[in-house]
């Protein structure tokens, strides 16, 4: 076929089952997760400020039980159940998700983990860079939900800590630090708008605290991960018990 001006452009394959074996939503949601879908992840996010923010949010709502949507300071993060990603995928490429795919990215979460627990063994010894001295507290602006295949987002020439992980293992991990004697703090946003401070045990303990965890986070400018605003306050005189 001429791909002169004014033809159309003929269609791939994968354009073909995509457009006529998927609904509306699972298109959107294969868009928005094939970066972090490549990684063996589940989530994708979209700013309030793209053109298409309400119609793509619509589409996805087609999809009940299977994609569940939070609000965010500027958007919206998107989880996809991991069977409803695999099936879509088989759908339009069959044999893509095989078993090197599955063991590669089981290989991929389980080194991400390992990296993440380094890193918060760093902030525990009071080794790491990321964090900041302010009035009476440390910041630290972590990067979750990270799409990246190196542990940083870079933004305005400014290195953050990232990593592959959903909001709950994100909590889980900073909830650990209080073994170290830090009182942690998490930033959150009430439904009314206003925002407040949680423990990790706190934000992550019911599905209403989850949403106020989820409305605090903010999608990096560069559409990589999604940062996590964190307070870190040192116990006095503590002394890790002896094992």
């Amino acid at each position: 076929m001429s791909n002169t001006p004014g033809s159309k452009k003929p269609q791939s394959q994968l354009e073909a089952n995509i457009e006529s074996k998927l609904s509306v939503g699972a298109r959107e949601a294969i868009v928005l997760m094939s970066d972090a879908f490549r990684l063996g992840c589940n989530w994708g996010y979209i700013k309030n400020t793209h053109p298409d923010y309400r119609d793509v949010l619509t589409a996805l709502k087609e999809e009940k039980g299977a994609i569940k949507m939070f609000q965010a300071e500027n958007g919206a993060i998107v989880m996809a159940d991991k069977n409803f990603l695999t099936k879509v995928v088989n759908d339009v490429a069959p044999g893509l998700i095989n078993a090197d795919f599955i063991k590669n990215a089981e290989e991929r979460a389980k080194n991400e983990t390992e990296s993440a627990l380094k890193f918060v063994k760093k902030v525990a010894d009071g080794k790491s860079p990321y964090v900041k001295e302010k009035d009476g507290y440390q910041e630290l602006q972590l990067g979750i939900l990270s799409v990246n295949q190196v542990n940083e987002i870079r933004l305005n020439g400014v290195s953050y800590p990232a990593f592959r992980l959903n909001l709950q293992e994100a909590l889980g991990l900073l909830d650990t630090l209080k073994n170290a004697g830090i009182n942690v703090l998490v930033r959150g946003v009430k439904a009314d708008g206003a925002a407040l401070w949680g423990t990790p045990f706190q934000l992550g303990g019911n599905s209403a605290a989850l949403e106020a965890a989820y409305r605090g986070l903010q999608i990096s400018d560069t559409d990589t991960g999604v940062f996590l605003s964190v307070r870190l306050r040192r116990v006095p005189g503590f002394q890790t018990p002896k094992k």
